[in-house]
């Protein structure tokens, strides 16, 4: 369900509207999160070496 606000909220901004609070709460959390764990996962990967 963020995944969805994360989507209307851009739309209303390219639209030109203001989402509503709570809608901009959760897109914000929803991005950031993402990019959290994007991060994560960058930085814990481990490369396997062949021998």
């Amino acid at each position: 369900m963020p995944l969805k606000s994360l989507y209307i909220a851009t739309a209303q901004r390219i639209g030109g509207q203001r989402p509503s609070v709570l809608r901009a709460a959760a897109a914000g959390t929803t991005a950031g999160t993402a990019v959290g764990v994007a991060v994560y996962r960058l930085l814990r990967h481990e490369q396997k070496q062949d021998d």
